[in-house]
């Protein structure tokens, strides 16, 4: 899942990463290898949104929260 948190002054774009047994991992945009994580998830997850159609849903509106499944594990 894909969302935002509004952080007072700017919104910071978030992912929680189901690890099985570990529970969950939060990574945000601000963290090194984002871009790469973004950008490579769909080839590693062919399932998975890719990021050119879930950011515009999430980064808009501006401090709404706009969670987005960007993949299921079936």
């Amino acid at each position: 899942m894909v969302f935002k948190r509004d952080l007072y002054m700017h919104d910071l774009i978030c992912m929680l990463i189901e690890v099985p047994g570990d529970g969950v991992v939060e990574v945000n945009e601000d963290m090194e290898g984002w871009k790469k994580l973004a950008a490579e998830l769909p080839r590693y997850l062919p399932s998975a949104m890719p990021q050119e159609e879930w950011f515009s849903k999430v980064a808009f509106p501006a401090f709404e929260i706009s969670p987005v499944m960007i993949y299921l594990r079936k």
